[in-house]
């Protein structure tokens, strides 16, 4: 155990101040960034005027620029534990893993609002991107002639995806279960069944 470096207070190992002292310090960090901000003045060092319509002045841009380039890997696979981790709380919390501040849709991770932006923006990008030829909405895509993947003209209508589709599907199969009559080989009723008949 240790002490809180501010109230005194008995605080677990590793820390340096109480929960309570650590709220006030962040609630004052806040408020004087925030004052800082609304004169103009850098929000990092606190005492060159900030660059025009920023919250850094150009020292500190160029210092944090620098730092950002020297430890982008790191910096990166920090935001993606950041992620991971808040995406996790949220679940376990039953809200929306995007905002945080509705509800999730039951058995989905995103809540109806962000569940719509979404979809909307995926289908824009698939749009722009050339992933999709239709505007239509996926369900019609097949009575449409398109196919059901990829959103392209299908040559065979008798078939639900183009041919492209149809081989990364078949291919994707393959190579995630190799060995799929096992259960045959396993399955003593049906061995003695198959050795009967023949």
């Amino acid at each position: 155990m240790g002490l809180c470096g501010f109230c005194g207070a008995e605080i677990a190992e590793g820390k340096a101040l109480c929960d309570r002292c650590l709220e006030k310090a962040r609630n004052k960090k806040k408020q004087n960034r925030d004052f800082v901000r609304t004169i103009g003045i850098c929000t990092c060092c606190g005492t060159r005027k900030a660059r025009a319509g920023k919250i850094l002045c150009e020292e500190c841009y160029e210092k944090a620029k620098a730092y950002k380039q020297a430890n982008h890997d790191k910096i990166m696979e920090q935001e993606r534990e950041n992620y991971k981790a808040r995406k996790e709380r949220r679940k376990k919390q039953g809200i929306c893993v995007k905002c945080g501040k509705r509800p999730s849709v039951k058995g989905k991770q995103y809540c109806a609002v962000c569940a719509s932006k979404h979809s909307e923006r995926s289908r824009e990008r698939r749009l722009k991107l050339g992933l999709m030829a239709s505007d239509l909405p996926r369900s019609e895509w097949v009575a449409n002639g398109l196919c059901y993947v990829c959103g392209t003209k299908l040559t065979d209508t008798t078939h639900r995806l183009c041919e492209t589709c149809r081989e990364r599907s078949a291919n994707n199969l393959r190579g995630a279960k190799p060995n799929r009559d096992h259960w045959k080989k396993d399955n003593k009723l049906l061995k003695n069944h198959i050795d009967i008949g023949r």
